[in-house]
């Protein structure tokens, strides 16, 4: 787990920030530039930016980190590789494509060619460590890029980097590793993109079957792969399995939080998954009221202007409008608007996409002009 999930998940992510910033000041004041000590803090300040949504933040400090780890180790080193993966990692979320992929191939190439057995790196661990760590460097590096292919809707290029992350995952650790199941499951994402339902059907449901054997029905990767197959049931129409298995799912998340007195951040996740099933299935007022929850505790948890509060303000804005509560969507949808527009800027992508919603809304509404105005910024939302 990401420092930032861990103090976010134990509700102390603004006094952890503010800590770790005094942290890096008094080190920067005391140590060397470049000495682990503050480059380890600034790496999981980097995170709990990311985790906060403040991804400028986040992006700026790593770039701090990686000159820290390249000027005394070189550019080889895997403090190096792995904050320059962390890097990558943020572009790819504030959709910096090229950039992040860049870096990535470039990671990639130094896992397959530079880093060989006899590389002066290696000199000072055990072949077999050494083979690990660069097996990691390479999968990771796979897993981002294809991740980056995804989100462009390159997708079969992304298929091609997921099957071969997979395949060599079975190989290093076998069929059933947590690695191997979680890269299996990375590569049937790409069926949904590609509208290759059936399919994507029989393979979750394999992927959940794997899963339950090897951590058992109550274990978060369990749940979450069953969230996608519920997800991937409503492809073939199958609604009201759908529904049935994914309230399952919310209520096996609710009573792990019973059990740990803690609820895991996954379970808003799941109740996420519910409301889209039930938006499908037309049981419009039952989806809302559970969006209104989901938004209430993201908001507490996260402020107004994190990415999914946004996200969900966004969901309740298209239920209210199914409702044909037009005054009310047409507030919350300028609202989200607004919101995405201080957290990501004008010309981003998820910015472009609300336009884009508000634009389709209007010309519903038959409010022409202001759909004009937003299906300008819709369009470039669709050439990107």
């Amino acid at each position: 787990m990401q420092y930032g999930d861990y103090y976010q998940e134990q509700k102390i992510l603004p006094r952890a920030k503010a800590a770790l910033k005094k942290d890096v000041a008094a080190f920067e004041d005391e140590f060397e530039y470049g000495s682990t000590l503050i480059t380890l803090t600034k790496s999981i300040l980097s995170s709990v930016y990311l985790t906060a949504g403040e991804l400028d933040d986040a992006i700026r400090l790593e770039r701090a980190v990686i000159d820290a780890n390249t000027r005394p180790k070189g550019a080889n080193h895997p403090d190096s590789l792995i904050s320059t993966i962390n890097l990558a990692n943020m572009l790819r979320l504030a959709a910096i494509w090229q950039e992040a992929e860049d870096l990535l191939v470039e990671i990639k190439a130094l896992a397959e060619a530079n880093l060989a057995e006899d590389h002066a790196i290696w000199n000072f661990l055990t072949l077999n460590l050494a083979q690990l760590i660069r097996a990691s460097l390479w999968l990771t590096s796979k897993s981002n890029l294809a991740l980056i292919y995804l989100e462009q809707r390159r997708d079969d290029e992304a298929e091609t980097e997921f099957f071969e992350v997979m395949e060599e995952s079975q190989r290093i650790f076998g069929a059933k590793h947590p690695d191997a199941l979680t890269s299996m499951a990375n590569m049937v994402s790409t069926y949904q993109q590609q509208g290759r339902w059936k399919e994507l059907r029989v393979k979750y449901e394999e992927v959940v079957r794997l899963r339950t054997e090897v951590h058992g029905r109550t274990h978060p990767y369990t749940l979450r792969s069953s969230s996608r197959l519920a997800t991937s049931m409503c492809y073939m129409g199958e609604y009201h399995g759908a529904e049935k298995l994914q309230r399952t799912v919310v209520d096996t998340w609710k009573s792990r939080a019973a059990e740990n007195e803690q609820e895991h951040p996954d379970s808003m996740k799941a109740m996420v998954g519910l409301s889209t099933i039930l938006y499908w299935r037309k049981n419009f007022a039952v989806a809302e009221d559970i969006l209104r929850q989901i938004l209430e505790e993201r908001e507490g948890r996260y402020g107004r202007l994190h990415q999914k509060t946004i996200v969900t303000w966004a969901n309740l804005a298209a239920m209210v409008w199914k409702q044909n509560c037009l005054e009310e969507a047409k507030e919350l949808y300028e609202d989200v608007l607004k919101q995405s527009t201080a957290h990501h800027g004008e010309k981003h992508r998820e910015t472009l996409h609300t336009a884009s919603n508000l634009g389709n809304f209007y010309r519903a509404a038959g409010q022409l002009k202001e759909a004009k105005r937003d299906s300008q910024l819709g369009n470039q939302y669709a050439r990107q």
